[in-house]
């Protein structure tokens, strides 16, 4: 598995460039769409027109807020404004890229985004007009927005496996029964393979050790039903890294954590630890200064369809008929 760089890592200017590209995007998208229904008639509709208008409106926020596209041109520009990069090698197969821990100035420019998004995106609603239709919208913050929810989170669906990340530490685990038709099974990972490049040049790690003792380095067995990782650890640009292996792998039991740890052992150590853990959820978290890059290729059983923001929350309601529809589902009327 190739390493994968997040360019924005290491170049700020791509957080304006991302929040000025994706506002154009969401105009085009936006407009198209409003400025249809605002040549219609404004009289009272009839209940199944205006319930197809609501499901329109609807459609529109999730493919520009919400839905992230796995392929193409739009997937470029929006991957811009994300704390992390990703590609889909197949049906099954999908490359998450990050630093950990992630960059400071990355991390709080992804929440300026998706606000400047939001934001966005209801100005141009109430510019256009569109008093019969009301839309409600909340998105992520972190404590320069007023903290509610300061941890990412993306869903890959039918799997309904869930990717958050937090400063220090990535998860892959389940999105919940309120986000997925069917319950997130570990299993479902068939294979998980992680590479770390060690990108500090005063690094010096000399420590691995896996649950308090030696690596395994197995091989995979297409016959064992139990999930297979591997970790291999990139140092080659290390010069005072002296570790004597550099790659784990094995098959494990999704019951119970197996940790992974890298570290530096001895009185005049600078690297601080970087942990991952494999079982019923995927961890890895560090709590060093300097960042490593990461690359979590997950290998599913199933096809992955869908990779969504789970970021926003919103709804949009007719007025005159009390037509509702949410991305809420615990706000719906019985």
């Amino acid at each position: 598995m190739g390493l994968e760089k997040k360019g924005g890592f290491v170049n700020q200017r791509g957080i304006l460039f991302t929040l000025i590209a994706l506002l154009f995007v969401l105009a085009i998208l936006t407009l198209n769409s409003e400025i249809r229904s605002s040549t219609r008639d404004l009289e009272p509709q009839p209940e199944l027109t205006r319930l197809r208008e609501l499901g329109k409106v609807y459609r529109d926020i999730e493919r520009s807020l919400v839905q992230l596209d796995l392929n193409g041109g739009r997937k470029k520009i929006v991957e811009q404004g994300l704390p992390f990069s990703y590609i889909l090698i197949n049906p099954h197969r999908i490359i998450l890229s990050q630093e950990l821990p992630l960059n400071q100035q990355v991390f709080s420019g992804y929440f300026d985004s998706v606000q400047g998004y939001r934001v966005f995106y209801l100005g141009l609603h109430d510019d256009l007009n569109r008093t019969e239709i009301l839309i409600d919208m909340n998105a992520a913050t972190d404590l320069n927005w007023g903290s509610i929810l300061d941890s990412p989170s993306f869903l890959l669906e039918p799997v309904c496996a869930r990717y958050q990340l937090s400063l220090a530490q990535s998860t892959v685990d389940g999105g919940g029964s309120q986000a997925c038709s069917s319950m997130f099974d570990p299993n479902s990972i068939r294979r998980t393979d992680i590479n770390i490049l060690v990108k500090d040049p005063s690094a010096d790690f000399n420590f691995l050790r896996c649950n308090g003792s030696s690596c395994p380095t197995d091989s995979f067995n297409p016959a064992n039903p139990l999930p297979f990782f591997s970790v291999n650890f990139l140092v080659d640009s290390c010069q005072k890294c002296t570790l004597s292996q550099t790659l784990v792998s094995g098959h494990y039991a999704t019951t119970a954590d197996f940790n992974v740890f890298l570290t530096c052992s001895g009185p005049n150590c600078h690297s601080k630890g970087v942990t991952l853990a494999f079982g019923p959820r995927f961890r890895a978290w560090s709590d060093a200064n300097r960042s490593v890059d990461m690359n979590i290729g997950l290998d599913f059983n199933r096809s992955i369809q869908s990779f969504r923001s789970m970021d926003f929350n919103f709804s949009v309601k007719a007025t005159k008929y009390q037509i509702l529809r949410t991305n809420r589902v615990l706000t719906l009327p019985n």
